[in-house]
C-alpha cells in the first residue's frame, strides 16, 4: 500500500461519523453483514479500488473463518453479559463489568487483525484523491459483489443505512450516495 490512509485509520474516521456506527451495528444485527467486509469495500473505493472476484473470494476466504470462530464468539459473550443480572447480582460489580471491558477489548483487537489481514491482501492502492463519485461507484460496486456472494438481501431501510456510511466513507452528501444507490442497486435488493 502507498501513501493512502490505512485501512484500520480509516475505519475509525468513518465509524466516529455521525450515525455510522448505529447503522454499521443495525446491518450487523438485523442482515449479518460483515462490518469489517463492509467497510473494507468502502476503504477500497475509497482508494480508486473495488473488489473483483477473485479479491473478493480471497478476502470470504481470509475474513470469514476468523470472524466465525473469533470476533463472533467473542461479541456474543459480550453481548451475553449485558443481559445477565443473575451472576453480576453475586459478584463484585467493578470485576464483572472490567471483564466485560477486557472480552470488548479483545474484540477490538480481533477486529483489528482481521482488518490487517485484509489490508494485506489489497492490491497496492493510489495516492491521488479520486472524485466522490467514483469513490461511490466503487464502493457500491464492491458491496454488490459481497452481497451478492452472502446472499445478504438487502429493504429500503438497510439501503438508507448503507447511504449513511457511503457517505461518510467518501466524503459525499448523504442526499448523493442515497442517488448513487436509487441508480446502482445492490442486485438481490428487496424494495419495500
Amino acid at each position: 500500500m502507498s501513501g493512502r490512509e490505512g485501512f484500520w485509520d480509516f475505519s475509525l474516521r468513518v465509524y466516529a461519523i455521525d450515525e455510522v456506527a448505529a447503522a454499521c451495528l443495525a446491518l450487523q444485527e438485523r442482515l449479518g453483514v460483515d462490518v469489517n467486509l463492509l467497510l473494507y469495500c468502502c476503504w477500497l473505493g475509497h482508494a480508486g479500488k473495488a473488489l473483483d472476484t477473485a479479491g473478493l473470494e480471497r478476502a470470504l476466504a481470509l475474513s470469514d473463518p476468523w470472524a466465525q470462530q473469533v470476533v463472533r464468539p467473542l461479541r456474543a459473550a459480550r453481548s451475553w453479559m449485558k443481559t445477565q443480572d443473575d451472576l453480576a447480582r453475586h459478584v463484585s460489580a467493578a470485576e464483572y463489568a472490567a471483564l466485560r471491558g477486557a472480552i470488548k477489548a479483545i474484540e477490538l483487537r480481533a477486529e483489528r487483525l482481521q482488518q490487517q489481514a485484509l489490508a494485506s491482501i489489497a492490491s497496492p492502492l493510489d495516492c491521488e484523491a479520486f472524485p466522490v463519485e467514483d469513490q461511490l461507484e466503487l464502493m457500491i460496486d464492491s458491496l454488490k459483489g459481497y452481497f451478492a456472494k452472502t446472499e445478504l438481501a438487502i429493504d429500503a431501510q438497510a439501503t438508507a443505512m448503507l447511504g449513511t456510511i457511503l457517505a461518510a466513507a467518501a466524503g459525499a452528501d448523504p442526499l448523493v450516495a442515497q442517488e448513487q444507490l436509487r441508480l446502482r442497486p445492490i442486485k438481490g435488493q428487496i424494495q419495500t
